[in-house]
C-alpha cells in the first residue's frame, strides 16, 4: 500500500518548472532588452520587433497553460488522472489550449526572424529566396494553427475523457508530419543566414560573433528533434501523463531559445554601450591613479611641482609655448601641483 502510494505521488513537476520557467525568464528578459534597444538607442523599430514581441506574450500564454497542466496531474502517472476524471478533463482542455499557443508562436517567432534576413539581404535572389520560405512558413503555420483548433469534431470531443480519440483525426501522424516539417523549416531558418554574413560587409570578428550568436539556434534545431521522437515514444503510451509530459516542456524550450536567440543580435548597441563605458571607466581609473601617485611623490619631495604649461605641453616644453593660450589668464611663474 505504502508502495502504491508513493507511485502515485510520485511527479515530474520539479523538472517541468525548472526548465520551462527558467527560459521563459530568460526569452522575456532579452526580448525587453531588444524592445528598449530598439526603441530608445536605435530609435527605428521594424515590424520584426512588433512580430517578436506577440510571440512572447503568446509564449506566455503557453507556459500558465504548462503550468496549468501540471497542476491538474501532467508529470504524474497516469493512474492518478484516472482516478480524478474532472480533473484530467480539465487538463486536457488546458493541452488543447496550450498546443494551439504553441504553433502559433513558433510561427510568429519564424516570420519575425525571415523578415530581420530580408530587411539584410544584399541581393535581388537573396530576397526571392527569403520570401519563398517566408511565404511557405506562413501558409503552413495558418495551417498548423487551424489544425489544433479543428482536431476534433466537435472540438468539444479534444478533451472528452470518456471518447478521446474518437471523432479526432490520426492524432499520432498529423503530430508526426507538423512536427517533421517544423523541424525542417528550423533547420532552412538556420542555414538561411550564412551566404548573408558572407556577402555582408562587416569585420571579419563581427562576423564570426554574429554567426555564432545566430548558431545557437541549433539549439532550437534540436529541441525539435528531441520533441518529435518524444512524439513518436509516448504518444501511444499507457503511461502518457507521466512520459509524456515532457512534451509540452520541449516546447517551451524551441520557441523560448528561438526567441533569446533571434533578438541578441539587436542588442548589440547595448553591447557596445557597455564596452564603452568599462573602457572609460578603467581609462578614468588609470588616471586617477597616476595622479595619485604624482601628488604623493610631490607631497613627499620626491617630484618638483610643474607648471600649467608643463602640464598641457609636457615637462620638456617651454613655458613660453602656451603664452598665447593663456595670456591674461595665468601668470609665466604661477606653479601649482597638478590635482583633479
Amino acid at each position: 500500500m505504502a508502495d502504491n502510494t508513493a507511485y502515485l505521488e510520485e511527479t515530474r513537476a520539479p523538472m517541468l518548472y525548472g526548465v520551462t520557467f527558467s527560459l521563459l525568464g530568460t526569452a522575456i528578459i532579452v526580448c525587453c532588452f531588444r524592445l528598449y534597444c530598439r526603441i530608445f538607442m536605435v530609435k527605428a523599430i521594424q515590424v520584426s520587433d512588433y512580430l517578436m514581441a506577440i510571440a512572447t506574450v503568446v509564449t506566455i500564454g503557453m507556459c500558465v497553460m504548462i503550468h496549468r497542466q501540471i497542476q491538474t496531474g501532467m508529470g504524474r502517472h497516469v493512474e492518478y488522472s484516472r482516478a480524478r476524471p474532472e480533473m484530467w478533463s480539465v487538463s486536457m482542455k488546458v493541452g488543447y489550449v496550450q498546443n494551439i499557443l504553441y504553433q502559433s508562436s513558433l510561427g510568429i517567432i519564424k516570420t519575425s526572424i525571415l523578415m530581420q534576413y530580408y530587411r539584410i539581404a544584399a541581393t535581388t535572389l537573396q530576397r526571392r529566396v527569403i520570401l519563398g520560405v517566408l511565404a511557405f512558413v506562413v501558409v503552413f503555420c495558418t495551417f498548423v494553427t487551424l489544425s489544433a483548433i479543428l482536431q476534433c469534431i466537435p472540438i468539444s470531443a479534444a478533451f472528452d475523457v470518456a471518447t478521446f480519440p474518437k471523432g479526432c483525426w490520426n492524432m499520432m501522424a498529423m503530430n508526426f508530419f507538423t512536427s517533421s516539417v517544423n523541424t525542417l523549416t528550423d533547420i532552412v531558418i538556420l542555414i538561411l543566414p550564412i551566404p548573408l554574413l558572407i556577402k555582408m560587409n562587416m569585420q571579419r570578428t563581427k562576423k564570426v560573433i554574429l554567426f555564432l550568436v545566430l548558431s545557437s539556434g541549433m539549439i532550437s534545431v534540436a529541441s525539435a528533434l528531441v520533441r518529435l521522437s518524444n512524439i513518436v515514444l509516448w504518444n501511444d503510451a499507457a503511461d502518457s501523463t507521466y512520459n509524456g509530459s515532457v512534451i509540452p516542456m520541449w516546447d517551451a524550450v524551441e520557441v523560448c531559445v528561438g526567441i533569446t536567440s533571434a533578438s541578441i543580435p539587436a542588442l548589440q548597441p547595448m553591447f557596445k554601450w557597455l564596452v564603452k563605458q568599462g573602457s572609460s571607466h578603467m581609462s578614468s581609473e588609470r588616471t586617477r591613479n597616476r595622479t595619485d601617485i604624482r601628488l604623493d611623490s610631490v607631497s613627499k619631495g620626491e617630484l618638483q611641482p610643474v607648471t600649467w604649461q608643463q602640464a598641457l605641453y609636457g615637462a620638456g616644453t617651454s613655458s613660453k609655448a602656451g603664452t598665447s593660450l593663456e595670456e591674461g589668464f595665468i601668470g609665466e611663474d604661477d606653479q601649482a601641483p597638478i590635482c583633479r
